[in-house]
């Protein structure tokens, strides 16, 4: 019996044992997971910009940028500019027929100005001025790319424009990331209109949409670009256009920012688009049609 006694102790000790060592490796996997986690939000915080502003990929994908005259754009200057912070800006620029509107391109975030340049050609044709503003860190622009940085950089094209003609009739035109900077300048000032292409609510929520695997990346993101919360302050005219077929910044986001502004807005699907395959044709008759209402 008193065998039996001992060896029903040393059982008991032994799943005691194994029940706190597996509780350990329980808690220690979980701990190391939660590092890893820690680690990898941390990277992600520091290289961000390079993910939102992949200004590599656009040397990648079209070259070196050149000249004007080297994309077909023979009539169109190359001019530059500060930024109030001092960073040298470049631009590319055409002159408006008369009354016309001036087009201030505000360009995406995986390309250079020479990636719609059939696309000011056109503008130019149908009697648009144009300024293709190059970001910061862009084709032959210098500085860095950030939120705040590419404020001042569209703040520094308006006030060239306003230098160059003293009461220019201003559109201004926000291409995926330049959504976002085309809405806090039409909040900052008003202009003739502005157009929305490809936009999203927040470069946050596309972040939380992309890597929806992530708790918490929401909140970690450095230049959120917040249109959904500014776009009700805008009393310029809006024109949102978006392809059904945008995988990248889903039909959802222009909706919602169409639903929120109050000024004067049309929003217009493309089907079977994506997110930067939208004709330029289709552009320049809807912004005809919509801003000489």
């Amino acid at each position: 019996m008193i065998v039996d006694q001992y060896r029903g102790m040393n059982e008991l000790t032994t799943h005691h044992i194994k029940s706190f060592v597996n509780e350990i490796s329980v808690r220690t996997i979980i701990l190391r997971l939660l590092g890893a986690l820690m680690i990898f939000y941390a990277v992600l915080f520091v290289v961000q910009r390079y993910l939102v502003f992949p200004a590599y990929m656009a040397d990648i994908t079209l070259g070196k940028l050149q000249r004007p005259i080297d994309y077909g754009l023979p009539d169109f200057t190359e001019v530059y500019f500060n930024a109030e912070d001092g960073v040298p800006i470049m631009g590319w620029t055409h002159p408006p027929v008369k009354n016309m509107p001036v087009i201030l391109y505000l360009h995406g975030n995986a390309m250079h100005i020479a990636g719609h340049a059939q696309r000011y050609q056109a503008f130019a044709e149908a009697g648009y001025g144009v300024l293709a503003l190059s970001w910061r860190g862009y084709g032959k622009s210098e500085g860095s790319p950030s939120e705040e940085g590419f404020y001042r950089d569209a703040r520094a094209a308006i006030a060239w424009l306003k230098q160059a003609d003293k009461a220019p009739k201003i559109i201004i035109y926000g291409e995926s990331i330049g959504s976002g900077v085309a809405v806090e300048m039409a909040k900052e000032q008003p202009v003739f209109g502005i157009v929305l292409q490809s936009a999203y609510t927040s470069v946050a929520d596309v972040a939380a949409q992309t890597y929806w695997f992530l708790p918490g990346i929401h909140y970690l993101v450095r230049d959120p670009l917040d249109s959904l919360s500014k776009i009700a302050e805008i009393h310029s005219p809006i024109l949102i256009i978006h392809g059904d077929r945008d995988d990248l910044i889903p039909i959802a986001h222009g909706k919602k920012l169409a639903a929120a502004a109050t000024s004067r807005t049309q929003f217009i699907t493309v089907p079977d688009a994506g997110h930067v395959d939208i004709p330029d044709q289709l552009v320049v008759k809807a912004m005809l049609d919509f801003f000489q209402e």
